[in-house]
C-alpha cells in the first residue's frame, strides 16, 4: 500500500499521539533519553513513507516494516487512533506473521 504524504502525516499524527505512544514508546529510550511523542510520530511517518516492506491485512488494515529501526506500523482506518506502532520482540518474523 502506497500512501500520499498528506495521508501519511495524518496517520502518523494520530498514531504518534494515540495509545501506541503510552503502550509501546513511553519507556523506550533513545540515546539515554525517553522518546518524545514528536519523535515517535516522526518514526511512524518515516516508516509509512519509506517502508522496507508493506502488506495488506485482514479487515482493511495495512502493515509497514522499518528494517533500520526494527519497527512496525499497523494502519487501521477503523481504529480511533488509526492504528498502532511498536518494536516487535521477534523483529521481521513478527511482521511477517501479521495478518
Amino acid at each position: 500500500m502506497k500512501l500520499t504524504e498528506e495521508d501519511a502525516k495524518k496517520i502518523a499524527r494520530s498514531i504518534g499521539f494515540g495509545h501506541a505512544y503510552e503502550k509501546h514508546a513511553a519507556n523506550v529510550s533513545e540515546s539515554g533519553e525517553l522518546l518524545t511523542r514528536s519523535s515517535f510520530e516522526s518514526l511512524v511517518l518515516e516508516t509509512l513513507l519509506n517502508p522496507a516492506k508493506s502488506k495488506g491485512m485482514k479487515r482493511g488494515r495495512s502493515a509497514f516494516w522499518n528494517s533500520e529501526e526494527g519497527f512496525v506500523v499497523v494502519f487501521d482506518p477503523k481504529d480511533p487512533d488509526l492504528g498502532t506502532a511498536f518494536w516487535p520482540t521477534a523483529g521481521v518474523n513478527e511482521y511477517k506473521e501479521l495478518h
